[in-house]
């Protein structure tokens, strides 16, 4: 696509590179922060034309002091949550002067089909807000923007062009990340048209459709027809190209192992995974990161087979594989020992449980330093393994720690910090202060309705867990009408008959007011 020469582009370059906040750990936050000052601060802004006039004194000079007092106020309403953005408005007002101001505000008030003279700038300008927003962890206004850009990149190439299909591609990942599976298959369905209309229906980019749609159809739990689409993308894939021994081959194989196991047919998904492992090492050797993966989903497929130590065995394989293949410390590395911990905490050894989580912390610290997602995770699972010993107390150290962590980085706004927010929640109902883990559940439950709405299974698990908490807080009623919300959300998501719906419908007979909501269809998971 065309670059942009603008005067927001110019002050959004002066604004990264002399400050050091951009290069530092949290360097993409920071970058969306001011992304999203830029362009819709500004914009929400001038179209309230007695703001605008504010901005400047009665000599015409830029008031930078009432600009900051606005961009903060649109950062509120915005629910910009993030740590410091005080500090990234005093920067971007600070690049602003009385002429660059009315150039950019010039730029912003030219509309739809002639922003900056192009109309492709304005795709340009909706993909880097989807990705700002993205950053932010406010996945609802990214794939808005981000299927705006598809619009427009329509309306400049057709609907007969790979980049669009590449478009609606990314569109459909989005959508994953949202929970909306529906508009995800609505999505790659596009994609997949858009490059049969192109190159056919046995092209390789067909087979990277349907292992997109696969992918889709996991997620939606119709794990028949993400079947179907694996096997037809392995298909296509090996006719066309007449190579059977390609990574996405492999990569396929894998796919189809793990949706066997998800279906409860293990045994099935390990022919796969030997398939698949038997693949990469003709084309890598033993001593590859691939192969220690396969490693990996073997485990996975143990563990489901109750054979527990069988799983460890491969974690273990996968383990030394990393070892020799990676010097010091690596996320893959970090992967093998937290592989490890899960399965001797099902095996009931948390002693052994905590030291693998432990040496992953310790990796993922020196990789990431100590205020990272990756850190702020492994403390989670400490927290989790501290409560499963009845060590309550520290459970909840380690609990506000990933919090703190998750805070720092991503803003309160972000549906990490909003899992952190319920698992302290079952933490302190452990402890027996319901009071305290109300208020965490609806912390929680807060941040999740903003981030995807109503219609959501995260929603939903937050409404099933203050259900509990009213319960046991002696409130019927109460628990009732939260569990009723979890259930009509579950049934729009997964149906009536999903284990989630159904345990949450259990809830509801248990207290005696089924018949109330019979209309309602679908449960959230078990309190645990």
């Amino acid at each position: 696509m065309e670059k942009c020469k603008s005067r927001i582009e110019t002050i959004l370059v002066e604004c990264l590179l002399e400050n050091p906040l951009a290069n530092s750990e949290r360097g993409e936050v920071y970058k969306s922060v001011v992304t999203v000052l830029l362009y819709e601060g500004f914009k929400g802004i001038i179209y309230n034309i007695k703001e605008w006039f504010s901005f400047f004194k009665g000599d015409a000079a830029l008031d930078k002091a009432a600009m900051k007092g606005l961009l903060i106020n649109y950062c509120k309403a915005a629910d910009v949550g993030v740590h410091s953005v005080e500090e990234m408005i005093d920067i971007v007002v600070d690049k602003l002067n009385e002429t660059n101001i009315i150039d950019a505000v010039n730029e912003l008030l030219i509309e739809y089909n002639d922003l900056y003279g192009n109309v492709a700038c304005l795709s340009r300008l909706n993909s880097e807000l989807s990705k700002a927003w993205e950053s932010l962890g406010n996945k609802r206004r990214a794939v808005e923007y981000y299927a705006k850009s598809i619009e427009i990149d329509i309306i400049m190439y057709g609907d007969k062009h790979p980049g669009i299909a590449d478009r609606y591609s990314t569109l459909g990942s989005q959508w994953i990340a949202l929970g909306n599976v529906k508009k995800a298959i609505d999505a790659y369905l596009k994609a997949l048209h858009v490059d049969t209309r192109i190159y056919g229906e046995r092209s390789v980019r067909a087979a990277c459709r349907n292992n997109e749609l696969g992918h889709a159809y996991r997620a939606a739990e119709k794990f028949k027809q993400a079947i179907k689409h694996y096997k037809k993308a392995l298909n296509i894939y090996i006719k066309e190209t007449g190579n059977s021994l390609h990574p996405f081959v492999s990569m396929v194989n894998n796919n189809i192992g793990f949706t066997l196991c998800l279906m409860g047919n293990a045994l099935r998904a390990l022919e796969y995974f030997e398939g698949a492992l038997k693949t990469d090492r003709i084309l890598h050797g033993e001593n590859n990161p691939n192969v220690a993966a396969i490693y990996s989903n073997i485990g996975f497929a143990w563990k489901n087979l109750g054979d527990v130590e069988m799983a460890i065995e491969c974690y273990m394989k996968a383990l030394r594989v990393d070892l020799k293949v990676f010097t010091g410390a690596h996320p893959n590395i970090a992967r093998d020992y937290n592989n490890l911990a899960n399965a001797w905490n099902e095996l009931g050894d948390s002693r052994k449980a905590m030291e693998f989580y432990n040496e992953t912390l310790q990796i993922d610290m020196t990789i990431y330093g100590e205020d990272h997602p990756e850190v702020a995770v492994d403390y989670n699972n400490m927290g989790y393994i501290s409560s499963m010993e009845g060590s309550i107390g520290k459970a909840i150290e380690y609990f506000e720690k990933a919090l703190k962590i998750d805070m720092s980085f991503y803003g309160e706004n972000h549906p990490t910090v909003a899992i952190r927010y319920n698992n302290l929640g079952l933490a302190w109902r452990d402890c027996g202060d319901l009071n305290m883990a109300y208020s965490f559940y609806k912390k929680a439950l807060d941040i999740d309705l903003r981030i995807y709405g109503e219609n959501h299974y995260s929603v939903a698990r937050d409404y099933n867990n203050i259900g509990v908490a009213w319960v046991e807080l002696g409130n019927v009623d109460k628990a009732v009408e939260f569990y009723a919300k979890a259930l009509d959300i579950l049934t729009s998501v997964f149906g009536s008959n999903h284990p989630d719906t159904l345990t949450v419908k259990e809830n509801i007979e248990k207290l005696g007011n089924i018949a109330k909501y019979s209309t309602m269809g679908k449960t959230a998971p078990k309190p645990h």
